[in-house]
């Protein structure tokens, strides 16, 4: 692992020349290398260049050197942040009285870390003193790099420390597919327990009323983070699933398909009707035949003129809605 906050840019609160932020990660031991406040609370801050995946933090003090033991800080903690505004609490040390703290925590993403200082030497609480800080890349961890649905999208768009998504998929959507990327080798993927390969498509999972989607992650340390999909499916369509009309000479051109809403019939010259029967996608729907309510799957006879005729189904979720239009136009030779 690498001590990432080696010699990066340091800043402090406050301090007591020549005992500067910049001396707590110079990687010297020295006595003379460190940084020393005298006000507490206090705080110093390292701006790491970029975004690293940490997962442990070091700090080394005056006690390592043969000091007093009473120049251990007693209380500190790491706060992590990506903008260098925003900062969220990682680890809180209380009541130290080790001359080193080296813990680990699940990893998490710094752009800047910052100590700050509560109560300050356990023999002087109002001074801060930090001989070296450092902060270590994570090689292992629960997260996901990536998180793709083979049907609708994701809400929030992915992160990789955010858990809970939502999606909406179209009324007609029967399955669809997971596929988790790890952010870390060495991770095992479960997707509603069936083991998935990072990269690869889960099993079709049935989304017919909705559905609740778990993505458990597992790391090499023993980790588990646990990423969540609601998926919501439209109680309501306004498509046709089917459209025959009788009698005509020969089948509708072209063939009925959802998505396509104009068609062409032919008749014999002496038909003097057809029957229409459209068939919902969803038994709620209300249609209309030339202006005439029929039930889905129902009949509906039409007269026919000679010449032309346009037959009209229209198809709507709901009074209010708007309706869509299928439209079929029979020819009926003299």
């Amino acid at each position: 692992m690498n001590n990432v906050a080696l010699n990066k840019s340091a800043a402090g609160s406050a301090a007591v020349p020549p005992f500067s932020p910049a001396r707590a990660v110079n990687g010297s031991f020295a006595p003379t290398s460190r940084w020393l406040c005298g006000s507490v609370p206090a705080w110093i801050l390292i701006d790491l260049g970029q975004v690293y995946w940490i997962n442990r933090w070091r700090v080394t003090m005056m006690p390592c050197l043969g000091w007093y033991h009473d120049c251990a800080m007693s209380d500190f903690r790491l706060q992590r942040s990506l903008d260098g505004n925003t900062w969220a609490e990682i680890d809180a040390v209380v009541n130290n009285s080790q001359s080193k703290t080296d813990r680990a925590f699940v990893p998490r993403r710094f752009r800047f870390m910052r100590v700050l200082v509560t109560k300050g030497l356990r023999g002087n609480a109002q001074v801060a003193s930090i001989l070296e800080l450092e902060a270590y890349e994570a090689e292992t961890g629960p997260f996901l790099s990536g998180l793709a649905l083979s049907q609708g999208t994701l809400s929030p768009t992915f992160d990789s420390e955010t858990f809970a998504y939502s999606t909406v998929v179209s009324s007609t959507t029967q399955t669809i597919t997971v596929t988790p990327s790890a952010l870390f080798a060495n991770t095992s993927i479960k997707v509603n327990g069936n083991a998935v390969t990072s990269g690869q498509a889960s099993p079709a999972i049935n989304v017919e009323q909705g559905a609740h989607i778990s993505v458990e992650v597992a790391s090499s340390d023993g980790a588990v983070a646990h990423y969540t999909i609601d998926v919501t499916k439209p109680a309501t369509s306004d498509y046709l699933s089917g459209l025959a009309v009788a009698v005509l000479r020969s089948p509708l051109n072209p063939p009925f398909a959802r998505d396509t809403y104009a068609y062409t019939g032919l008749v014999m010259g002496g038909v003097e009707s057809v029957t229409v029967t459209p068939t919902a996608e969803d038994s709620k729907a209300i249609i209309k035949v030339n202006g005439v309510q029929t039930a889905s799957g129902g009949t509906t006879p039409v007269p026919l003129i000679v010449g032309q005729n346009r037959i009209e189904i229209k198809v709507a979720t709901s009074v209010q809605s708007d309706p869509r239009l299928y439209v079929v136009t029979v020819n009926r030779p003299s």
